[in-house]
């Protein structure tokens, strides 16, 4: 009762506020099972930061998921960050058809002794977009080829 109590009250309050209502449980978007595409996706994924293991132990704590994007586009993403890992990186492979393939296009800057790498791909396919950060000391080329040959996987197993 108290608590049912303390739930109207901060509702209340929020609407006096002038703040927005807060979203009832059945306006979240439903979570949909992941596709035959995604599955395949994933398994390529996970083979590769298997891989790297030996290079960067936090690898093999990174669990690439699938999703579904606006307008329901398919999508497989990994992200690790900082506190709980101890570099950035996020890789997403979308199945989305492209207008202008092309091939991978990797960028590489360094900021304060930070290697921060950028690539990006276009297929007819889908596409790929991959981000290391923080990779200081360690061979964060060998883990964006490794990865990108994992999103060439992914995106030749499109049907």
């Amino acid at each position: 009762m108290r608590r049912a109590a303390t739930a109207l009250l901060l509702a209340a309050l929020t609407a006096c506020d002038g703040a927005p209502p807060a979203r009832s449980p059945s306006a979240r978007p439903t979570r949909l099972p992941p596709t035959g595409w995604q599955t395949r996706c994933v398994d390529w994924v996970r083979v590769a930061l298997g891989e790297m293991a030996t290079i960067e132990p936090a690898l093999a704590r990174a669990l690439p998921r699938p999703r579904h994007g606006p307008g329901g586009r398919e999508e497989v993403v990994v992200a690790m960050h900082p506190p709980h890992h101890p570099v950035n990186l996020r890789l997403v492979v979308a199945r989305s058809p492209s207008d202008t393939p092309g091939p991978w296009e990797r960028h590489v800057e360094v900021f304060d002794g930070r290697a921060f790498l950028t690539a990006h791909l276009r297929e007819a396919s889908g596409e790929a977009d991959l981000v290391l950060d923080g990779w200081e000391g360690r061979p964060a080329d060998a883990v964006a080829t490794r990865l990108q040959r994992a999103a060439e996987r992914c995106l030749e197993t499109t049907p």
